[in-house]
């Protein structure tokens, strides 16, 4: 009987209270609760935000450093060895244009025999970040993922060079004519012709170019996905979120270390960028009242 009276007393006490305070009591709850949630939402949204900008930014400090690395392989090591290569063809080519004039003598030069050390980046860590941190896509994908085919084809033409080297000394002692068929890929009096040392040094030269170059692309796409990202995260309280930073290539490009776009224009060409709706009827009305 004593538990009966205790809910009989509450039930009395609740029919007192006023409708609209139940009401407001009910809105209140309500809109608070909400309010917390977008709090929370906005909270977590500016975290992962956050979370890709320094992904982003960690990234193109990456590009940086692995064109870095490339550009100084290319003014110490690659473009010598790609002119002396030249030069050494240049004067076989004289040579033989002497010898038709009734000048025939043997074709001596120095044959370029340095070996490349193996070149060490940390483009396993940046292409981690691409898979699993940073949400670029397009052409700062792809050329990410040319830039990682360049690295390790770069890696493996260095080293078959090497191997090249190491077997042309172990060679029994070559007469100049031999060692010009192998060093130029000249055809032989047999008919064969060996350009495997020829094909390593160009590949060398060509892919150290791709390296630059994809690196590049990559880096400078990586400035203006970070910058988009940041815009568009103002309503996220966009104070105090990392920024990612252009970088200076003066420096390099005064060397001439950067390949000509030129070589890569079919590539270019397949991320052109598409005019917008605004400037194609602007376009479009120029053509038609003109």
């Amino acid at each position: 009987m004593e538990i009966l009276s205790f809910f009989e007393a509450i039930k009395k006490f609740v029919a007192t209270w006023p409708l609209d305070t139940v009401v407001a009591g009910g809105f209140g709850a309500f809109f608070g609760a909400l309010g917390a949630q977008l709090i929370i939402s906005r909270s977590h949204g500016r975290q992962a935000a956050a979370a890709e900008l320094n992904s982003v930014a960690t990234a193109q400090t990456l590009c940086f450093s692995i064109c870095n690395v490339f550009l100084a392989l290319k003014r110490q090591h690659v473009r010598p060895m790609a002119q002396r290569y030249d030069e050494v063809r240049a004067a076989h080519k004289t040579f033989l244009e002497t010898a038709r004039q009734g000048q025939p003598r043997v074709f001596e030069f120095q044959a370029d025999l340095q070996t490349l050390s193996p070149i060490k980046t940390p483009h396993i860590l940046l292409e981690n970040i691409f898979l699993e941190r940073v949400g670029v896509r397009g052409r700062a994908l792809a050329a990410a993922i040319q830039l990682f085919g360049a690295i390790d084809g770069l890696e493996k033409s260095m080293l078959y060079r090497n191997q090249l080297i190491a077997e042309l000394r172990e060679m029994r002692p070559l007469s100049p004519e031999e060692l010009a068929a192998f060093y130029l890929g000249l055809r032989i009096h047999e008919g064969i012709v060996d350009e495997r040392f020829r094909m390593s040094v160009e590949a060398i030269a060509r892919q150290t170019d791709d390296c630059i170059f994809f690196s590049r692309i990559v880096a400078e796409d990586l400035d203006k996905y970070g910058r988009k990202l940041l815009r568009g995260q103002a309503w996220r309280l966009r104070f105090g979120l990392p920024k990612t930073s252009e970088i200076d290539w003066k420096v390099a490009e005064d060397r001439g270390l950067f390949p000509s776009t030129d070589k890569f224009r079919d590539w270019m060409r397949g991320f052109a960028t598409r005019p917008s709706w605004s400037a194609r009827m602007s376009d479009w009305l120029k053509a038609r009242f003109k």
